[in-house]
């Protein structure tokens, strides 16, 4: 039984827990807190995951999409999947009546070519780099490979200094997650700095009991 009788009533119960930021940055912190949220659940069934993309693995990516978005919206985001932003975007989250938008791109690791498919969805079909709009994320998905979490995020980011979406500030480390990093750019419509969260999900499942 709920001590507080008000939050009985949805609508109520549903405000109580729907972020309210003041600024598109206020956003953007509340997000990727509950975007870690989201991975270190995650992490914890990673052996029905890992099956589900070695089964097929368009549909498992699609499936880890889709368990994000249903993780942020019980915590009061509007997320959803294959959203039609100029295509069909893996994430994107937005709040009810505000202009703020973040578009995450996920992507299985099979190395650093693939992932900047990725950055380039992000760049040039899906963003629009508006303001309230110029930031998004890339979410690697690693499910075979022997280089661990750090060693990709190294590897990646070299190849993003080579990629044709040029880097014009140096990376920054997360300060609250030491398994992601940020980049910014100058994006290629708006002209704006385009700053991408760059994540690691691991879903390797080897016991070796």
């Amino acid at each position: 039984m709920l001590n507080n009788s008000q939050l009985s009533n949805n609508k109520i119960r549903q405000l109580s827990i729907t972020p309210n930021p003041k600024s598109y940055q206020e956003f953007l912190d509340a997000l990727y807190c509950d975007l870690d949220f989201a991975i270190a659940e995650l992490a914890k069934y990673k052996n029905i995951c890992s099956q589900g993309i070695k089964n097929n693995p368009t549909q498992g990516e699609n499936l880890i999409n889709v368990i994000i978005c249903v993780i942020l919206t019980a915590r009061g985001w509007q997320a959803g999947h294959d959203t039609s932003i100029n295509g069909h975007a893996d994430i994107v989250v937005t709040l009810p009546y505000m202009s703020y938008q973040w578009i995450g791109e996920g992507k299985i690791y099979s190395g650093p070519t693939y992932t900047t498919k990725g950055l380039n969805q992000l760049a040039y079909r899906y963003s629009t780099g508006l303001e309230g709009q110029n930031a998004g994320g890339l979410l690697i998905y690693i499910d075979s490979t022997n280089l661990n979490q750090k060693q990709i995020l190294d590897k990646w980011f070299k190849s993003l200094q080579d990629s044709c979406f040029p880097i014009i500030k140096p990376n920054s480390p997360c300060a609250n997650n030491s398994l992601a990093f940020y980049s910014t750019h100058t994006h290629p419509s708006s002209g704006l700095d385009y700053t991408i969260r760059h994540m690691t999900l691991d879903f390797r499942y080897n016991p070796k009991d």
